[in-house]
């Protein structure tokens, strides 16, 4: 474990992925003992960064549905020298999506698989969408959780 500790409580345990605002993190709850995602602002300091990320936090905290993830929390703390804005989510256990194919290769998934992977992100999507929120990222993510991968 991860001698860092943000928001008095997580313990970073490891970097799970990064995107165009922040960087996630496998973390400990130190109050609750139980493993969740920690997602750190990456322009800590800039005004307009940390407003779409309060509105990010505000739209997830509106959604509720198996097919997306479980917004906690929201708080800042000192990180990385300077204070920041950071989400405590529910953390998601499963798969790269390229370290499933990897693993799978030079074989593909079936086209039964792909399409009801393919429903269940466009499930997540239409949740979304009936509350307004247009997803602008779904390119990359990064944890992906199929119901049947070997």
């Amino acid at each position: 474990m991860s001698d860092t500790v943000i928001g008095g409580r997580y313990h970073l345990v490891e970097s799970v992925g990064e995107g165009g605002m922040g960087q996630v993190w496998r973390a400990r709850d130190a109050v609750l003992g139980r493993e969740v995602a920690i997602k750190t602002i990456t322009a800590a300091g800039s005004e307009e960064a940390e407003s779409r990320f309060l509105r990010e936090a505000r739209t997830v905290s509106r959604l509720s549905s198996p097919h997306i993830v479980t917004l906690h929390d929201i708080d800042d703390s000192w990180y990385g020298g300077r204070r920041t804005y950071f989400l405590v989510m529910e953390l998601l256990k499963g798969q790269d999506l390229g370290v499933v194919l990897r693993r799978r290769a030079p074989g593909l998934p079936s086209f039964a698989e792909v399409r009801r992977w393919a429903a269940e992100t466009c499930t997540g999507l239409a949740v979304a969408h009936r509350a307004g929120v247009v997803h602008r990222d779904i390119s990359r993510p990064t944890s992906f959780s199929p119901t049947t991968a070997s």
